[in-house]
């Protein structure tokens, strides 16, 4: 607050929530924060917990130590729902707890963005189904991942651009180096908001494509975590990928080669397409072992042969083009998007000096 005569200026300060989630985003501590700014881990905690105003030139080197604009840390939390445990995070197993909170808050920090961004923009709505599985067992993850696939207006056969086909579908997708190399996406659709996928860079393409099916198992059929959702989401990506009707009859004398060629028509890993042959009841148990020994006796556990194009989202691309279009500048356009130039250039995975 500043006085000014009789008149009281109130600063802009930073939204508590929105603070923490900065900080999360970055990977930092309270105290490893509180060292980048010069002030006290204590001053830190209390602003995070809405108990003291982190404003004025205090809420200026915060925003520097984090790399964000201060117009971002004064966002209303309650406006952009950040509700990280909503997340579905398809990961490895050994993702330390710190990375994983690391990640969603970079996933709720890329939602406010994007939104901020395409804000009034002439882009489509939204027309993802949410169907949640049955009970009955009518209409489970294979049979929805088929609707999916109709309401996408996919053919039959191998999808050509599952990332674009979602984006089509009004997902907001953002393909961002995470610093580390332990997983492949996570997602999020919550009430209000556009679903919104965060792609990792790192991740090889074949990964990706099934990454990107199993996340949307997760936007489409899970509004809260469930028991056996990761299960659920790896039979509708199956289906959504490798549809039964078409790749049933594709696994005879199957061998390397004939795994390697396989993986080039339908985009999906050479394991990925062991598994689905045996689900069918194309390979037999044994075959299927073998062929996995095979896998691992070649190396190509961590990484196999063909290499299958990485996927990259086109939808804040294009908006940004369009606002370019419209005569703006890159930084009124990072500032209408809540982030500097090099923030905005690594969303739409944009390579080049910032202007000016």
């Amino acid at each position: 607050m500043v006085a000014s005569g009789a008149e009281v200026i109130l600063l802009p300060a930073a939204d508590p929530v929105m603070l923490t989630t900065a900080r999360q985003s970055r990977g930092l501590t309270q105290s490893g924060l509180a060292r980048l700014c010069g002030l006290s881990q204590a001053f830190i905690s209390k602003a995070e917990a809405g108990l003291g105003g982190l404003d004025g030139e205090r809420l200026e080197r915060v925003a520097e130590a984090l790399g964000y604009p201060v117009s971002l840390l004064t966002l209303h939390s309650e406006e952009h729902s950040f509700v990280s445990a909503c997340s579905f995070h398809r990961k490895r197993s050994s993702l330390p707890v710190a990375k994983v909170r690391q990640v969603h808050a970079r996933l709720d920090i890329a939602r406010v963005q994007a939104e901020e961004l395409l804000r009034d923009l002439p882009v489509a709505g939204v027309r993802l189904p949410r169907i949640p599985p049955g009970d009955d067992g009518v209409m489970g993850p294979r049979e929805i991942a088929r609707a999916v696939r109709a309401a996408f207006g996919l053919p039959p056969g191998p999808v050509a651009d599952l990332t674009a086909a979602a984006e089509g579908a009004g997902v907001v997708v953002v393909s961002l180096d995470l610093g580390h190399t332990q997983g492949d996406a996570v997602s999020q659709w919550l009430s209000g908001h556009r679903p919104v996928m965060l792609h990792y860079r790192s991740a090889p393409g074949d990964r990706l494509r099934f990454s990107t099916a199993h996340e949307l198992a997760h936007l489409v059929m899970h509004i809260l975590p469930v028991d056996g959702q990761e299960e659920e989401a790896d039979l509708f990506a199956s289906e959504l990928l490798m549809p039964a009707a078409q790749i049933r009859g594709e696994f005879s004398r199957l061998d390397m080669p004939a795994l390697a060629k396989l993986k080039a028509r339908w985009g999906v890993s050479m394991a990925a397409l062991i598994r689905r042959g045996r689900d069918l009841g194309e390979i037999s148990d044994y075959r299927y072992r073998e062929l996995n020994i095979e896998l691992s006796k070649a190396g190509w556990r961590t990484r196999e042969p063909v290499e299958v194009p990485t996927e990259r989202p086109r939808l804040l691309a294009d908006a940004v083009a369009f606002l370019r279009s419209k005569g703006l500048t890159d930084t009124s356009i990072a500032s209408r998007g809540r982030t500097d130039i090099a923030g905005l250039r690594a969303m739409i995975g944009e390579q080049g000096e910032p202007e000016g």
